[in-house]
């Protein structure tokens, strides 16, 4: 990954240091946020970090990635690098930050069970029962390119007497089960050491401890299909913890709310609500966990905060800060408890680190701080004005997550808004003109669903002084005057489940990307249906969570991101039929590679003036640009005809944070990204890009 010289003089102002220079630093970040309990057992979270490990790079002790955190019974911590791949596994006292083991490919291969692929999950049975002991790590990885396609993994912990095992092959074997009801999110394991597998559309799965087949004395046959709680539609189950109790606990993510069900299947309380309160998870609830006094604790993702809960469901209080500093986090999704030592654990995503803050108040909190990181320079283009910069509501000055972008034929650019449901207007020099939309289900407004993904999405100009904006929450999309700022009217379909995506042809013809489904349907401009593209190759969906549309009418091609499998796929616009061919893959290990991404293709646009296609490497913090009209597009010995990446990671002019949507005017030579987690949007000069990536 491409980073600036700001982020290296910023870790260096927090005290970052490299792992050979153990560092103990006091008042780092004073203060204890108590929760419960008397005075002398009182629970809460020091913001202070007692210890942090990792740093970006590919040394053996970095991250390329913290996507989840685990701890065993001994206080050992375990953490999935998504990146590289591995599993890494840090001492409880370590004196040095040095990593005590790496579980990788290689020891899955060594088993004869396959390389790893997709880690969403891992788990470790603490308490020893079960057939497979205490310490047993769960590994659930999703890859697709498995056989079957999903599977969990196991590998038996050494014995104590017995560190230097030789048969490693030994510990490892393969879930027997795995005939899952719907895409397993996350695992855990209870007290008789069962295994509960948390999936999407609402389900939980029960296993034997053997994994040999569903326990049937859970819910329905050892699946429970969880409708609705409370008058309201469950989604995605995305995370799940167990109390001591057997009871377990799910993150209902686009609910905004946790759920708790009993051992044998029956939901019975709910924990927070969505909405924009102190108390209130403000769209996604991601991680969970519970504490030894059984409070539970769920991850606000766009509040970027912990929220804490008692057990019957009362607010306690909310906790975390979005940032860089060692008392900070960035996108950390996944959490964990060590209820034996008092510790809160984040894997702090996109600081490359694992923070490990007490939940007892210390007079005096000592940080060892054990973090190194690697970042190469990259060029960082200068932008010629820059809207927001606050996350907030004022017109013009703030956002509440810039999303997608589009320039109508007036020049103007149109900005997405998502959590204020509207769409902001700028001039060309970055004057604000005004908003539209508002939250509501009037003409034009963004709609507010009882789940599921909401506010304005792909933004684009029709013609005829027609701007079409994607209504995401309300399946449908707005066309406004681009001239008076009116509603024109409104397109719904019944295909349109959960559109994203959006690109409009020379003759006005739509073509609508829809998430939940992975498929791109064509209309007219009136909303009348025509074709849905080829939906899936040799038996496998093309698409994997599609975001962004982009149009090359000349070559008669239509490009669409496939966000989770890290490229964009290209069709034949005439017909709708997949061509076979697609821009990009994902990057070998944690440095930024030609043509390739980190991880999430986020926006894409086309410039067809410059023969440019511009693609979002999200994590990476940078726009990737390839030639349209090179022979070498498709070739990933060529890089996939790579010109050239500008943008690092960082909130100084030029850099980002979260990296998200893009908007070309042919006609000015402006280029517009929608900065996410910095809330704002920055516009640069086409010739600034190109000077700046040597391009003639």
């Amino acid at each position: 990954m491409q980073f600036h010289a700001f982020w290296l003089t910023a870790l260096a102002v927090c005290s970052v240091i490299s792992m050979a220079q153990a560092h103990d630093a006091d008042g780092l970040q004073d203060g204890f946020v108590p929760f419960s309990g008397s005075k002398k057992s009182q629970v809460g979270y020091t913001i202070q970090p007692s210890l942090q490990l990792g740093g970006f790079g590919e040394g053996p002790d970095q991250l390329g990635g913290a996507d989840t955190v685990e701890v065993d019974h001994r206080g050992n911590v375990y953490v999935v690098d998504d990146v590289q791949r591995q599993i890494k596994v840090w001492k409880y006292r370590t004196r040095n930050g040095q990593v005590h083991e790496i579980v990788g490919s290689g020891d899955v291969e060594a088993a004869g069970l396959g390389p790893l692929g997709e880690i969403r999950g891992i788990a470790i049975n603490r308490n020893g029962r079960g057939k497979n002991g205490r310490d047993t790590l769960y590994i659930l990885d999703r890859d697709k390119n498995r056989d079957p396609e999903l599977r969990i993994l196991l590998r038996r912990a050494q014995d104590d007497d017995d560190e230097d095992e030789d048969d490693e092959d030994a510990r490892w074997s393969q879930l027997a089960f795995t005939d899952f009801q719907k895409t397993p999110n996350d695992l855990a394991i209870d007290r008789w050491g069962r295994i509960i597998v948390a999936e999407k559309k609402g389900i939980i799965e029960v296993l034997s401890p053997d994994g040999s087949a569903h326990d049937t004395n859970f819910a329905n046959a050892g699946v429970l299909k969880v409708d609705e709680y409370g008058g309201i539609e469950t989604d995605d189950f995305k995370a799940v913890d167990i109390d001591h109790q057997g009871n377990i606990y799910v993150s209902d993510k686009d609910v905004g709310r946790m759920l708790a069900i009993s051992p044998e299947g029956v939901v019975v309380q709910s924990f927070g609500s969505q909405g924009p309160g102190h108390d209130q998870f403000l769209e996604q609830v991601e991680g969970i966990a519970l504490d030894w006094r059984g409070n539970v604790y769920g991850r606000d993702e766009s509040g970027d905060r912990i929220l804490a809960f008692a057990p019957d469901g009362s607010f306690l209080a909310a906790f975390g800060e979005r940032g860089f500093d060692p008392h900070q986090q960035e996108n950390a999704d996944e959490f964990t408890i060590d209820v034996r030592r008092k510790r809160f654990i984040w894997a702090d995503n996109n600081n490359y680190r694992v923070s490990v803050h007490q939940m007892r108040h210390r007079r005096r909190v000592r940080s060892r701080i054990f973090t190194q990181y690697d970042f190469p320079e990259a060029p960082v283009v200068e932008p010629v004005w820059i809207a927001g910069g606050t996350q907030g509501s004022a017109p013009g000055n703030e956002f509440n997550e810039p999303n997608e972008l589009g320039f109508d034929s007036n020049g103007r650019l149109w900005a997405g808004d998502v959590f204020n449901y509207r769409v902001q207007i700028f001039e060309a020099d970055g004057t604000f003109v005004a908003t539209v939309g508002g939250e509501g289900n009037g003409p034009c407004q963004f709609a507010v669903p009882g789940s599921g993904k909401f506010g304005a999405e792909a933004i684009r100009d029709g013609g005829a002084h027609q701007m079409f904006v994607v209504d995401r929450g309300g399946q449908k999309i707005n066309v406004y005057d681009s001239n008076d700022l009116s509603c024109l009217r409104q397109i719904t379909s019944p295909l349109l489940e959960d559109p994203t995506g959006l690109a409009i042809d020379s003759a006005g013809d739509l073509y609508v990307a829809d998430q939940a489904t992975d498929l791109i349907h064509h209309f007219t401009n009136d909303g009348t249906f025509v074709r849905t593209f080829q939906a899936d190759a040799g038996g496998q969906s093309i698409l994997a969570k599609t975001e962004t549309l982009a149009l090359d009418e000349g070559r008669n091609r239509l490009f669409a991101s496939s966000e989770n499998e890290s490229r964009v796929e290209v069709f034949e616009l005439s017909s709708g039929t997949y061509l076979g061919e697609h821009v990009g893959e994902r990057q070998v290990g944690v440095i930024s590679q030609d043509g390739r991404f980190a991880d999430d293709v986020e926006g894409i646009a086309a410039d067809l003036t410059n023969e440019w296609l511009l693609m979002s490497d999200e994590d990476n913090g940078r726009f990737v640009i390839s030639d349209l009209s090179s022979a070498g597009l498709f070739d990933d010995d060529e890089n996939y005809a790579f010109l050239g990446a500008f943008g690092v990671i960082g909130n100084a002019p030029g850099e980002f944070l979260s990296a998200d949507g893009v908007a070309v005017s042919e006609s000015q030579g402006l280029v517009a990204i929608a900065d996410q987690g910095n809330y704002r949007i920055q516009v640069f000069q086409v010739a600034d890009i190109r000077a700046a990536l040597g391009l003639p």
